[in-house]
């Protein structure tokens, strides 16, 4: 079905009307006709049914139906990131999306000091929101650069739990306690963690985890660790 993502005010409406970029995309591109039906969401995690009603030259308008599931995991995945390449961050942010973390963080590292600049952050969170229309989510994940290395305390602390990613790890396993309903993934740099910053993940207590022998694309790292963890059923704690 198709997606279309509105504001919270116009999501709560009986009636809503399309213009402009929308319109064009859903009238013009994807041919919707009278009487077609979409799923309406906010992109703060809440979805509606849709049925189209009358379409002008300009201006569609439709009619607001019933809730929809969200179809967002029960966990809440934060990716924190050592910031890649702009193009290498664009396809992480549209894969994390579709896979269903809530939000991607990207900092500087010891080895990966990098700036993206305002355009650059834009189209991240574009790409985040295109996602989301694919793959029939609910919430648009947050999408935040370039955090500096002592905003991570921080960053983590809003969080349940928090995993780092370190090949030198003796566990290889995602799973999370069945009480913990969030949890933050650092990533590395490609060049690798310098011990300064292990040493500071661990005293906020983040778990070491290992993805195997191979060496993966900070990207790549990324995302299985992300799947890992929504895939992977909780376990009971002692």
């Amino acid at each position: 079905m198709t997606t279309v993502i509105v504001t919270p005010e116009q999501w709560k409406r009986q009636t809503l009307e399309l213009t402009a970029e929308s319109y064009h995309h859903l009238f013009r591109v994807r041919r919707l006709r009278v009487g077609d039906r979409l799923r309406i969401v906010d992109g703060r995690g809440r979805a509606r049914t849709a049925k189209v009603e009358q379409i002008e030259r300009h201006v569609a308008r439709l009619a607001l139906g019933d809730t929809q599931r969200a179809n967002e995991p029960g966990t809440r995945v934060e990716l924190l990131v050592a910031a890649p390449r702009p193009q290498r961050a664009g396809w992480l942010v549209e894969k994390a999306t579709e896979v269903g973390v809530g939000a991607v963080r990207f900092f500087n590292s010891a080895r990966s000091p990098r700036r993206y600049g305002a355009s650059t952050l834009e189209r991240l969170t574009r790409m985040a929101r295109s996602a989301v229309e694919q793959c029939e989510r609910a919430l648009v994940p947050e999408v935040t650069a370039v955090h500096e290395w002592r905003e991570i305390a921080e960053l983590l602390g809003r969080l349940g739990e928090c995993r780092v990613l370190d090949q030198a790890a003796t566990t290889t396993s995602m799973a999370l306690p069945s009480d913990v309903t969030s949890v933050g993934i650092l990533v590395g740099p490609e060049g690798g963690w310098e011990s300064a910053e292990l040493q500071t993940l661990e005293t906020l207590a983040c778990r070491a985890v290992s993805l195997g022998e191979r060496v993966l694309r900070v990207e790549t790292a990324a995302l299985v660790a992300a799947a890992a963890v929504l895939v992977t059923p909780s376990v009971d704690t002692l």
